[in-house]
């Protein structure tokens, strides 16, 4: 539900919107304020098929004030969204956090001025959290990192770079050399 003091704000088509719109599931987990969510790649799971023979499965992950990273699986026809891990390496808020394409790697930006870099097994979830695979520090607060593949300006050749922007600056960083 939708409270009133949010109508008052909005405006035209989304006014309507918002007055009918209502959320289908509500997670609670982190302690404060999350600051970023994500989506994986959807996975054709090597784990056991649910009830209905479902076997796919999305890995979402958030970041928050909390400093922490918090790792969720929802899965099934009925997408219920399960809490699998909260992984620690920030020693401040949690700014943001990105996927890899393949869903293999995360990278979790700090206001600690370092982007952690998570090895994700999505397999083995269930038995062992994500390793950290690299830390890159930066002189700044990290507000977000993108994964690109192939070519990138200001990169030589094709290859897997992280975009990271901190600061004033936009970094570019060859996951060769990181991972």
């Amino acid at each position: 539900m939708v409270k009133e003091e949010w109508r008052g704000r909005a405006s035209g088509a989304v006014e309507g919107l918002l007055s009918e719109v209502a959320s289908t599931q509500q997670v609670l987990g982190h302690n404060e304020r999350i600051f970023s969510c994500r989506c994986s790649r959807v996975f054709e799971g090597k784990r056991k098929r649910d009830e209905e023979g479902a076997s796919s499965f999305v890995l979402i992950a958030t970041g928050s004030e909390d400093k922490t990273v918090r790792l969720w699986r929802s899965e099934g026809l009925d997408r219920k969204i399960k809490l699998l891990h909260v992984l620690k390496a920030h020693d401040e808020e949690c700014l943001s956090v990105s996927w890899s394409d393949d869903g293999k790697t995360l990278a979790s930006c700090g206001a600690d001025n370092t982007v952690v870099l998570w090895s994700v097994d999505a397999d083995a979830l269930d038995d062992a959290p994500p390793r950290v695979a690299g830390r890159l520090v930066h002189k700044d607060h990290v507000y977000k990192a993108i994964f690109k593949t192939g070519s990138v300006i200001g990169c030589e050749g094709e290859s897997d770079v992280l975009v990271t922007c901190s600061g004033n600056q936009i970094l570019f960083w060859g996951l060769d050399e990181v991972l």
